[in-house]
């Protein structure tokens, strides 16, 4: 078993030196475009307020 991880080792250490470590490939889109998902949540949470709203009077009065 140790003479595998070794081979394991230095074949990951040469392709780490030969390309370098990478990032995962796909970023964090949250963080990626904050600004564009801000607007979205901005508008997604005044729709719901306003849902959550007209539901309460519709319960308020029956």
């Amino acid at each position: 078993m140790g003479r595998w991880k070794s081979i394991r080792d230095s074949v990951y250490n040469a392709a780490l030196s030969a390309f370098g470590k990478t990032e995962g490939k796909n970023p964090d889109r949250l963080n990626a475009n904050l600004k564009e998902f801000a607007l979205v949540f901005a508008t997604e949470g005044s729709a719901l307020l306003a849902y959550n709203k007209s539901h309460a009077r519709k319960r308020s009065q029956l």
